[in-house]
């Protein structure tokens, strides 16, 4: 899993389940299975979290 925090107004943060930034943009997946498309001035950072 892996959480994006955003810096926009609203949305806190979102759960993916797949990330690929390129071009400015981040690529992924939320855990609903939904295509995601963030553009990277809008995240604050980003955590990976381990199923360990």
């Amino acid at each position: 899993m892996i959480t994006v925090y955003l810096n926009d107004h609203g949305a806190g943060y979102i759960e993916l389940q797949t990330l690929v930034i390129k071009d400015d943009w981040a690529h992924g997946v939320d855990i609903y299975g939904k295509d995601i498309r963030i553009p990277s001035t809008s995240i604050l950072y980003i955590v990976e979290d381990s199923d360990d």
